[in-house]
């Protein structure tokens, strides 16, 4: 019985390696939309306010996904400092998260020492 978890780290490798990308990007661009929707209604909120409890709960969760992505911020800091335009991706990243990280190039990738491609350590290795 394969978790749903270990399905969706199967696609997300198959997405990454099998078709460069392409799938991929399609998911981080609907996850930015959404998350550009998200906030739209959180800045309506407050200048329109919305009914009781919607509009006390869109406050808070706004406020906890912008504290989520101050950490961001600061758990990726010297990785966002030497992009070409650091000032850009740390504003994409307080407005979008994990969705802008996801979609920058890789540092370095890891190697072993045989020089093959390590799998990431939370990931277990791919079966093909």
């Amino acid at each position: 019985d394969p978790s749903p978890r270990r399905n969706l780290t199967v696609m997300v490798r198959a997405n990454k390696t099998s078709n460069g990308w392409g799938d991929m990007r399609v998911f981080l661009l609907v996850g930015k939309l959404v998350t550009l929707l998200f906030w739209a209604l959180v800045v309506v909120n407050l200048f329109a306010g919305f009914a009781k409890p919607f509009g006390l709960l869109l406050q808070v969760t706004g406020a906890l996904v912008l504290v989520a992505h101050a950490l961001e911020l600061l758990l990726f800091k010297s990785r966002l400092q030497h992009r070409p335009r650091p000032w850009l991706d740390r504003l994409q990243v307080m407005l979008f998260g994990v969705f802008h990280l996801y979609g920058l190039a890789p540092v370095a990738a890891a190697r072993s020492p045989a020089g093959q491609p390590q799998s990431p350590p939370n990931l277990p290795p791919a079966t093909d």
